[in-house]
């Protein structure tokens, strides 16, 4: 994707596709008069039909040659039943039996009346060779033809449909057996693995978690190995857990995927689409035409907000040896991540949408300031007892006593107040493979049933909205961070 380069605060262009309709018509001056006149046409009627049959004296005539006799022409009489006899008798007709109604010979002399010309436009083939005066018997077999050819093509159409019927449904039953998604790990099944609304419920699971964060698998770049049917087994396993996602980029189209998963699948769940902030303005410029194009495709129906950056401040703040987020450093940090919230929102807001979206951002609990956050629209602070120091047994507490005392009370001092959320906690379950359980002793799967047994219930009770810290373990960090860091999940990444 090309980059934008553009201040921060400018409002990001949208790419429009202008598609110029061609004219391909022609005028009628264009078109050619018709070359070809039929030589028996009336040119008095060839507008209307110039095909039309010609009156029998408009007809050329061959000249007559004065050295050549004229053969004798067929004739018949015009009374009796007027019938056609080209081989009678060549004998006069009597006088008592056979009145008027035979045709004298050809050869015979007296007087003859000349046939009427034929068209040789559209002449008739009857018996013998000669001329049929009334077609009855060529229209006949016509009609004959027409109608076998009738009953052959409805035969035909017939079988066609028959067999199709059956192919239709046999490729269908070979289809629709249950089974997973292709290309999954099959932690979910689905009545018709071709249609993605059939999945079916896991009665293990149970809708407990105010929300979750969510890494779908491959979703890094460069290499973008993230598929849509990994996508839409994890969007329907985790709507089972929760009714909200939280996301950390648009890298690799995964906004996309996950709304079209939602889409797919007709879960009830609502998404935080996020950009990841880096200082790169090119990448940011990236991640905001693609989170534009998917609200543009999408709408805000499953949309909850946009949260630009995460942990920005406190990433910043530690390469400069400080923790203060009043210092020079945490104010400059915050500036750069203010700005970039303002112009998302300012891209947004041009694209007309049918409703408005919330933009915010996630750093470290105690990295908020209120110059910050009265340019917010929502805020989510990490809170992880466990990398604090806490122990397992008070680390549900310190957790609420922490988000409360430094993010909420900060918020709620902000003239704005915008909203508050826990963006990160959570509970490590998987070691390591090359580290001893003694170097991580209260890092186990019963460790963050304790966790969770202590903090969910408690904060669905008092009303905290939190997002649980993560929803599958990413092996990535593992490789990139070391100790613990790839096992956070509540599902493996296997």
């Amino acid at each position: 994707m090309p980059a934008h380069r553009a201040t921060p605060s400018e409002v990001l262009p949208l790419k429009e596709r202008a598609h110029r309709p061609t004219d391909s018509t022609a005028s009628a001056a264009d078109i050619p008069p018709d070359p070809h006149v039929s030589p028996f046409a009336d040119p008095r009627a060839a507008p209307l039909n110039p095909f039309a049959d010609p009156s029998p004296s408009d007809l050329p005539r061959a000249p007559e040659r004065a050295a050549r006799p004229r053969a004798p022409t067929l004739s018949f009489s015009t009374g009796g039943t007027g019938h056609f006899a080209p081989f009678s008798d060549d004998r006069e007709p009597d006088q008592e039996g056979l009145g008027q109604g035979h045709m004298k010979s050809p050869l015979s002399p007296g007087a003859a009346k000349e046939l009427p010309p034929r068209s040789p436009v559209r002449p008739r083939r009857g018996k013998g060779g000669y001329w049929d005066m009334d077609g009855t018997a060529t229209r006949q077999r016509r009609r004959r033809l027409l109608i076998y050819g009738g009953v052959a093509l409805l035969l035909a159409v017939i079988v066609a449909t028959v067999v199709g019927v059956f192919v239709s449904r046999a490729s269908r039953s070979h289809s629709s057996g249950p089974g997973p998604l292709p290309g999954t790990v099959g932690a979910v099944s689905f009545e018709n693995p071709s249609d993605p609304s059939t999945y079916v419920l896991d009665g293990a699971l149970q809708n407990s978690f105010y929300g979750l964060d969510y890494v779908p698998y491959g979703a890094y770049a460069p290499d973008c190995q993230i598929t849509q049917n990994n996508v839409t087994e994890d969007i329907v396993l985790l709507s089972q857990l929760t009714t909200r996602l939280r996301l950390y980029s648009a890298e690799c189209e995964q906004d996309r995927m996950v709304l079209e998963a939602i889409r797919l699948t007709g879960v009830e769940l609502i998404v935080y689409l996020a950009l990841n902030l880096t200082g790169n303005n090119t990448g940011f410029y990236e991640q905001a035409s693609e989170v534009a194009n998917s609200l543009l495709t999408y709408g805000t129906k499953n949309v909850a907000g946009v949260v630009v950056g995460d942990q920005f401040i406190a990433t910043y703040l530690a390469a400069h040896n400080t923790s203060d987020p009043n210092s020079q450093a945490g104010q400059t940090a915050a500036a750069y991540v203010s700005s970039e919230v303002s112009s998302m929102r300012a891209t947004i807001t041009a694209l007309n949408l049918s409703a408005p979206v919330a933009v915010g951002t996630a750093d470290g609990g105690n990295m908020f300031t209120p110059v910050l956050l009265q340019e917010l629209d929502f805020a989510m602070a990490s809170v992880m007892p466990w990398r604090n120091g806490v122990p397992l047994g008070s680390a549900a507490q310190w957790t609420t006593t922490f988000f409360k005392d430094y993010a909420l009370s900060t918020s709620q001092a902000t003239a704005s107040n915008p909203a508050m959320y826990i963006g990160e906690t959570g509970w490590p379950s998987t070691l390591p493979l090359s580290a001893p359980e003694s170097q991580y002793p209260t890092v186990s799967p019963a460790a963050l049933q304790t966790f969770l047994d202590s903090f969910v219930c408690p904060s669905n009770q008092n009303g905290t909205g939190y997002f649980w810290y993560e929803a599958f373990d990413e092996a990535w960090r593992q490789e990139t961070y070391g100790g613990v860091e790839g096992g956070w999940g509540l599902f493996t990444s296997a």
